[in-house]
């Protein structure tokens, strides 16, 4: 399975997304207007590549620099609730629900 994402964030957090990701490729996308940018591109078998590195972004902290995860949540409001749940249960958390 294909994943991309466009993130503004400077190219330090390269050396992190790879640490956890070492098929990441990554392309520069930086323009006059956006010096800290960034793509990156991951092939994987496992389906839940997009789930595990927002996941992995949230955990460490750039998710908000990564412009696809912010559409979705943007645009679907309510995913907010499933990913902070799904982040905890990758924590070990247990919900208020339980």
């Amino acid at each position: 399975m294909k994943f991309h994402e466009l993130i503004y964030c400077e190219s330090s957090i390269q050396d992190v997304i790879k640490k956890e990701f070492p098929e990441a490729v990554f392309t520069d996308a930086s323009d006059i207007v956006h010096t800290e940018r960034f793509s990156v591109d991951i092939e994987s078998e496992s389906e839940n590549i997009e789930r595990d590195f927002y996941i992995f972004a949230i955990k460490k902290g750039f998710a908000k620099c990564c412009f696809c995860f912010e559409l979705l949540l943007r645009q679907n409001p309510s995913e907010i609730s499933k990913w902070i749940e799904l982040v905890m249960n990758n924590l070990g958390i247990r919900g208020s629900s339980e």
